[in-house]
């Protein structure tokens, strides 16, 4: 697990967040699954450091190693409107299709 994702995950502050980001953290580098912070931020319900970290320039169609992007684990997910509403608007592509063909439009 990467610094970043720990301190998504242990609900460590957007001060503490930042300062890993500025001291080098990738914020699209992902653990042993693929799964990004992003992906974390999604399926923990942490949509506070989830608009904090695509504010920083996460990028929002990144997948896991099933080629899960987070709008697809958004979706997944009951009660998730929030979350798929801001990463399609900081562009997150609802067309991009996982491995087994699905897209979050199907």
């Amino acid at each position: 697990m990467t610094p970043l994702i720990h301190s998504i995950l242990k609900d460590f502050s957007s001060a503490m967040i930042s300062t890993l980001i500025e001291g080098g953290a990738e914020l699209d580098q992902r653990d042993r699954n693929g799964m990004s912070s992003l992906h974390h931020c999604v399926s923990e319900g942490k949509l506070e450091s989830l608009s904090f970290l695509l504010e920083k320039g996460a990028d929002p169609n990144i997948r896991d190693l099933d080629g899960v992007t987070c709008i697809n684990l958004a979706k997944s997910s009951h009660g998730m409107y929030e979350f798929v509403e801001l990463l399609l608007k900081y562009g997150a592509d609802p067309t991009i299709k996982d491995k087994h063909g699905k897209t979050y439009l199907m």
